[in-house]
């Protein structure tokens, strides 16, 4: 957080509505809980606001993995995913001291195409799957990617999945990972800070995201008063790719509406791996 307003300093923007995808949506909901003075607004893509970490032990997520379990947002989440799901999930899996690493980085150019798809299984056939096919396991996409059993489409151009491969040939998965292996110390600071996200906020999920499910947003308003919510029909999790102009359509349309006096917005975008 304090990169991004190291940035608006740099920029000299005094607030900034915070555009954000998958861990930068994370990130973009804790800043006005830390950082209330430099946010004017949140754009949440995919991510919802989930309070003290337990984004990953939501009621959408764990119904039937875990029935009758109930989250403590005063215990450790990773402790609590341990009894949840199984070791292989990939939270899970990060924690485990390297080898996940080593998996990823054994061919960045696979390891992208195996997770960066679009038009895989609707959401509704995808909770048809036994619970154990829905642990989010950090191994099955790369096996099915190497059978030849593919879910969906490529999301990349081969020009864009080249980009990606040959950087992270160079850098490593690591330090992506290492925001995985943080959470229970960012947990750990935000316990006492007031879960309340006042500032106008809009939450754009997609229909068929598997992991971040448009479920989770459900109960957002308990802890964002004033939220709007839109779900991009046939969109999976990779939303700034898969559906841009829709994406594009409804942040500008809410821009305009709660920010009618700035002619024009910036917005700084601040999304997981690109």
């Amino acid at each position: 957080m304090d990169d991004l307003i190291g940035l608006l300093d740099a920029l000299s923007i005094e607030k900034a509505i915070w555009f954000a995808h998958d861990w930068g949506g994370i990130l973009g909901w804790q800043l006005p809980l830390f950082h209330h003075d430099r946010t004017a607004g949140v754009i949440g893509v995919n991510t919802p606001f989930i309070p003290h970490w337990q984004l990953w032990l939501q009621p959408d997520q764990i119904a039937d993995l875990a029935p009758g379990f109930v989250p403590d947002p005063y215990k450790d989440p990773i402790e609590q995913m341990r009894q949840v799901y199984c070791p292989e999930m990939y939270v899970l899996m990060f924690q485990n001291g390297g080898v996940s690493d080593k998996v990823l980085d054994r061919d960045p150019r696979r390891t992208f195409q195996a997770f960066f798809r679009k038009n895989g299984l609707p959401y509704s056939e995808y909770r048809k799957l036994p619970p154990a096919s829905r642990n989010m396991d950090l191994l099955t996409p790369l096996a099915r990617l190497k059978s030849g059993a593919f879910l969906g489409d490529d999301i990349l151009t081969p020009e864009e999945l080249n980009f990606y491969a040959d950087r992270y040939a160079n850098t490593g998965f690591t330090p992506g990972i290492n925001w995985y292996r943080n959470i229970s110390r960012n947990w750990k600071a935000g316990l006492g800070v007031d879960q309340t996200v006042r500032v106008p906020s809009l939450m754009i999920s997609g229909e068929d995201d598997p992991i971040l499910t448009a479920g989770m947003a459900s109960g957002m308003r308990a802890h964002v008063p004033d939220l709007e919510s839109q779900v991009i029909p046939r969109c999976g999790h990779w939303t700034q790719e898969h559906k841009p102009d829709k994406l594009n359509a409804l942040a500008l349309n809410w821009l305009a509406r709660r920010f009618p006096s700035q002619k024009t917005a910036r917005i700084i975008y601040h999304a997981q791996d690109h």
